[in-house]
């Protein structure tokens, strides 16, 4: 009788609140419901419960409380279809990264790793891939493995077309210069200062990459570490 009265009560906050007030409340929603999973049956109810406590767990990610974000995002997981990676394949990945996240924060580095390196095979887009290339270069950066954490980046970077050697030569990085210093041309830093910001996703997704490389790099080789600040900069 209780979990009927929890999901009565559950159904009822979410049909009775606008989605901003859904939002406010939504640790109170999931709590309710989460004590009724059993009764939730029909896929797209599920699903629903599902975003909510996705919801949830970024809520509680934000706030820094890594063990209870990963509570609701493992439920969140839980409920969802077996063929998920077909039927809901945005909403299975996005838990699943928010997942790993909190595990990596939280120390659990074995169950982070195993989760990204699923989502590394799932990734189907260039901001998702630099997503959790960034979060496994914290992982292995977290493990002391450096070069671990540059083979992240550059397997990254070989996917969006960009190949460098993980200990690149003195003429290699010069080379690289030169074709900066080709596309700056005779504009003057004024000039340069005052260009567009880069709103392009793949190109904010490679930066990212970039900026997560440029730590293991300056661990592990001092012209890699150098390239890579080339490019951020430019």
């Amino acid at each position: 009788e209780r979990a009927t009265a929890h999901l009565k009560i559950g159904r009822t906050l979410i049909s009775s609140m606008a989605p901003e007030e859904i939002g406010e409340q939504i640790f109170e929603i999931v709590n309710h419901l989460k004590r009724a999973t059993p009764l939730i049956t029909a896929p797209e109810e599920r699903k629903r419960v599902a975003e909510l406590n996705l919801a949830a767990g970024r809520r509680a990610k934000i706030s820094e409380a890594y063990v209870s974000a990963l509570n609701y995002l493992t439920d969140s997981q839980a409920l969802l279809t077996e063929d998920c990676w077909s039927r809901d394949r945005a909403l299975a990945f996005d838990v699943m990264l928010n997942r790993a996240e909190c595990e990596l924060r939280a120390g659990l580095l074995n169950e982070a790793e195993e989760h990204l390196s699923v989502l590394s095979e799932r990734a189907e887009s260039r901001t998702e891939d630099s997503a959790v290339a960034c979060l496994r270069v914290a992982l292995f950066m977290t493990q002391g493995q450096f070069d671990r954490a540059v083979e992240a980046c550059q397997g990254y970077l070989r996917r969006a077309g960009i190949y460098w050697p993980p200990q690149p030569t003195k003429e290699e990085v010069e080379r690289e210069y030169a074709k900066i210093w080709q596309q700056i041309g005779a504009r003057k830093i004024e000039e340069l200062l005052d260009l567009r910001l880069a709103t392009d996703p793949d190109c904010q997704a490679t930066q990212d990459v970039l900026a997560a490389l440029s730590t293991p790099a300056w661990f592990t080789d001092e012209n890699l570490h150098e390239l890579v600040g080339a490019h951020i900069a430019n």
